[in-house]
Formats: C-alpha cells, sequence, structure tokens
C-alpha cells in the first residue's frame, strides 16, 4: 500500500489524539540508503530548522509509518518545548557527549537521551495500540519498551542537571509509558531488557 492509503488507515484507526499530534508534520519525503535496508528500516530524521519537515525509511508497511510520523512529531514538539522554556533545559544538554544512550553507540549529550524517552515512549505506545489490533512486530514493541525503560534509569541518575522544566515533563511521561509497559509479558520484558543491557556494556 502507498504512503497515504496506510497514513489514511492510521488516521482512521488511532485516536484522533494522534492525528493531532502527528499534524505538526506536513511535509514527508521517502528516502532509500541502498545496500542498508535492514539497518535502516525504521530510519527517519528531522531538525529544528526545518519545522513540520522529515524523511523516513521507504518502508510502507503500517506499522513503521505510525512509527517514523510518531518518532519525529515528538522531536517537534520537544523541540517546541526546549525553545519556549526559558533558561537552560538541561546543564549543557547539548554540549557534553559523555552519556550512554540505549539508542547509539556513541556517547551522546544527556538533552538527546530526554528526547530519546520522549521520543520512544509515545512510539511505543502508538505501537502497542496497533500491535493490539494487528498482532505482528512484537519484537519491535518490546524493544523500544526496554530502551525507554533504560533510557529513564540513566536520565534518573542525572536528575541533578535537569531544569524544574524538565523535570516536571519527565515526571509527566514516565507514568504514562509504566502504565503502557507493564501490560506487556513480563518475561519477555526482562529480556528484552538484559538484550539492552548487554548491548550497553559494549559500548
Amino acid at each position: 500500500m502507498s504512503f497515504l492509503v496506510n497514513t489514511k488507515k492510521l488516521k482512521d484507526t488511532l485516536p484522533i489524539i494522534w492525528t493531532d499530534f502527528v499534524s505538526i508534520i506536513n511535509t514527508v519525503t521517502l528516502v532509500t540508503v541502498t545496500g542498508k535496508e535492514e539497518l535502516l528500516e525504521h530510519f527517519s530524521g528531522s531538525d529544528s530548522d526545518r519545522w513540520g519537515a522529515m524523511h523516513m525509511s521507504n518502508n510502507m508497511d503500517l506499522l513503521n509509518i505510525a512509527e517514523c510520523l510518531t518518532h519525529e512529531a515528538s522531536h517537534h514538539w520537544m523541540n517546541l518545548f526546549e525553545f519556549y522554556t526559558s533558561g537552560e533545559f538541561i546543564e549543557n544538554g547539548w554540549t557534553s557527549n559523555s552519556f550512554v544512550s540505549p539508542w547509539r553507540r556513541d556517547k551522546r549529550p544527556l538533552m538527546g537521551i530526554y528526547h530519546g524517552i520522549y521520543v520512544f515512549s509515545n512510539v511505543f505506545i502508538v505501537l502497542q495500540y496497533l500491535n493490539n489490533l494487528y498482532q505482528k512486530d512484537c519484537d519491535r514493541l518490546n524493544y523500544v519498551g526496554a530502551q525507554v525503560k533504560r533510557g529513564i534509569e540513566i536520565m534518573e541518575l542525572n536528575k541533578k542537571y535537569l531544569s524544574p522544566n524538565a523535570l516536571k515533563l519527565l515526571s509527566d511521561i514516565i507514568p504514562i509509558f509504566e502504565r503502557a509497559y507493564v501490560k506487556t509479558h513480563q518475561e519477555v520484558r526482562h529480556n528484552f531488557y538484559q538484550k539492552i543491557m548487554k548491548e550497553e556494556s559494549f559500548k
């Protein structure tokens, strides 16, 4: 199916709050990176200089479109929140590349991990909703959930760097994610979390 057909299906399937949330995206460019299709199956990107624009892998799977749109819309909203918050959101949030991240092999700034928590907690909730309907790609759902869990743990260890606004938003994000996360199978949660920790030991 085409991007537009599956996007309409998502709008008809997901709660209206999702449609409102991703409405910040108004331009989508599909890209293919030859030779790395499997590695970049869920690839998408955007930046704060191009509000409303994003690019994503040419993977028209329904869940992938949902993930990519949710992912980049979350970055846009997080960028706006940070931009319009007075003062420094996180101390040296973008300048100190010294923190292990569940989403990257290289060390990342703390703000990058904060983005990851917000972005992928939203992705997790959307994938869980769709997985309950279609019963597909449970591995992706559980892997993302374990990444968010680990990201939260890392952020909790570094709360001293967070501004009051950053702390408040984090306190809003965590319980919403955790209510969804505990609905997954306990043993599966544990196994995927161990996988994340094993990956981290090699970073």
